[in-house]
């Protein structure tokens, strides 16, 4: 479990073509390098997918692709918030879990993560799916075990 801490809360950042605001939230190591949590909208929802900095895009994943999206948001934390990531199974999210997008339904989403051949992929948490659905090698896929982006209540260390 890694933690990130700032000194103001977590906010979605309007961003196109590669622009990233200060303090974006890492996602980890991708297949191309660092990637970051991001989120598109994408036929009447806000998917939650990976940013890819050489790639200048959002890849999310819906309805069995990865779609890459030139317009998107990056999560950035410059704030007193510590973010984690702590495991999640089945659809499920954990206490403190960071809702990131819904569905075209309502349905909330939250930011989840998994490794896919040893890279890092993020993604939507899909409560009534029952899994985290990450987009990879220019396709969606489905996870059952998989880490979720949570909201810690931890003081910032000065």
């Amino acid at each position: 479990m890694s933690a990130i801490q700032y000194k103001r809360p977590a906010r979605w950042v309007p961003a196109k073509s590669g622009y990233f605001p200060r303090h974006p939230v890492s996602g980890g190591e991708g297949p191309d390098g660092e990637v970051f949590v991001g989120m598109a909208h994408h036929e009447g929802a806000y998917v939650l997918g990976m940013v890819v900095p050489d790639h200048g895009c959002c890849y999310i994943p819906y309805g069995g692709d990865a779609i890459p999206k030139s317009e998107y948001f990056v999560l950035s934390n410059p704030g007193s918030v510590t973010l984690s990531w702590e495991p999640g199974s089945m659809g499920k999210a954990p206490s403190g879990a960071l809702q990131g997008g819904i569905t075209e339904d309502g349905e909330a989403l939250f930011i989840g993560r998994v490794s896919v051949d040893g890279e890092v992929s993020v993604g939507k948490v899909h409560g009534s799916h029952g899994v985290c659905y990450v987009p990879y090698g220019g396709k969606e896929h489905a996870h059952k075990h998989y880490e979720v982006l949570c909201v810690r209540n931890v003081p910032c260390r000065v």
